[in-house]
């Protein structure tokens, strides 16, 4: 493996992540040590001395440290590597601001926080990877977040039924664990609402408005349901997705059975097996197999498209970065495209789509703005 401005970054995550392999670790210490010793060589990171290589690197630091009032700390050999490393980094940032003209401008992410409101209407943020509790105006705890899960309590002595409503925003997901122990997976923008505790023997319902993946506590006295605004399904204990972004309605399950209808009519159920999706056209169910995995993906952190139209993607890199997209080459729009992306940020996932569909992007008014490459 060799280290650059572009692996750098990522190989830095894992160590700060504590994920990186023995392997990755040596290496590391050793480019560090190469570094300190100044037998590295700065070109790699794009600089053509060492004095611009520094001045860059200086720039940069003073805009972002201060040192007014800052005690004096001995610093530990982990810790020597550490601040070694963000130097780096930054060096490999400043490389693709100064190295790429026609991308130079910065682009803005905002996060959002995830939000859970009450049948009162009283809202409450949730911030990622936090840890606290939720109570009620009794002081009882309802629910607690560890990370970023929440789960709710069963609790027999609550008599009514009272809904709350959960959203994920845009660049975030979320796991919910209902009152029965039912996990669901949540996708960026999505809404769901559901019960602070479900009642024995009454059906467990719930109302979804994006993308979820259930994962159902069985219990044969009391079916659970999900509401869309197109669909209702009806199970006892099973595994499957539901997707309500597109006019085009979906499920797909991976375990048990599901019972499909179109909501707000008396229509017959539709049923449906292990990896099979059903999708709602023109008021009707059409069914066929998939490879469920590639529908599952986003709880992993994975972004697959599987010969889907360019205009479908555009809007999944939407929702994943929370980033607004303009595509002005509209003869892509209906293309299909294949791809897997991990962990990359939107610029490199860019670069690397740019490079394979063959199309020019620039960074205006905090929007990517997709065109016709200047060669065509």
């Amino acid at each position: 493996m060799e280290l650059n401005s572009n692996n750098i970054h990522k190989l830095f995550d894992k160590y700060i992540n504590n994920e990186c392999t023995t392997e990755e670790i040596t290496l590391l210490h050793k480019f560090l040590d190469s570094y300190q010793r100044g037998s590295h060589d700065v070109t790699s990171l794009g600089y053509d001395s060492k004095d611009a290589f520094k001045r860059k690197l200086w720039d940069k630091i003073s805009k972002k440290t201060h040192t007014k009032g800052q005690k004096k700390r001995r610093i530990t050999p982990l810790l020597r590597y550490a601040a070694i490393l963000i130097c780096i980094i930054s060096a490999a940032q400043l490389l693709k601001w100064y190295t790429t003209p026609t991308n130079s401008k910065e682009l803005f992410i905002e996060d959002q926080s995830i939000t859970i409101t009450n049948s009162k209407n009283e809202k409450q943020s949730l911030e990622s990877n936090d840890n606290h509790t939720i109570t009620n105006k009794q002081g009882h705890v309802i629910a607690i977040q560890t990370g970023n899960q929440l789960s709710f309590k069963d609790n027999a002595s609550i008599n009514d039924i009272v809904y709350n409503e959960i959203y994920v925003p845009k660049g975030k997901t979320f796991t919910l664990v209902l009152s029965d122990g039912t996990v669901v997976h949540l996708n960026a923008d999505t809404k769901l609402t559901f019960p602070s505790n479900f009642h024995p023997g009454k059906d467990r319902e719930v109302f979804l408005n994006g993308e979820a993946y259930f994962e159902v506590v069985e219990n044969k006295d009391a079916p659970f349901k999900v509401q869309t605004n197109d669909l209702k399904i009806t199970v006892l204990g099973t595994q499957f997705l539901v997707n309500t972004y597109n006019q085009d309605p979906f499920a797909v399950l991976t375990e048990g059975s599901v019972a499909l209808q179109i909501a707000d009519q008396p229509s017959p159920k539709t049923v449906i097996i292990p990896g099979q999706k059903a999708t709602l056209k023109s008021q009707k169910f059409e069914i066929k197999q998939v490879n469920t995995a590639n529908y599952l993906s986003w709880i992993h952190g994975e972004l697959v498209f599987e010969n889907e139209p360019f205009l479908e993607i555009i809007k999944k890199i939407e929702r994943r970065y929370n980033v607004q997209i303009i595509n002005t080459y509209e003869a892509y729009n209906n293309v299909e495209f294949r791809g897997k992306f991990d962990n990359e940020s939107i610029i490199d996932m860019l670069e690397t789509f740019k490079e394979s569909a063959l199309f020019d992007y620039s960074i205006q008014n905090n929007q990517i703005i997709i065109t016709k490459p200047k060669n065509n």
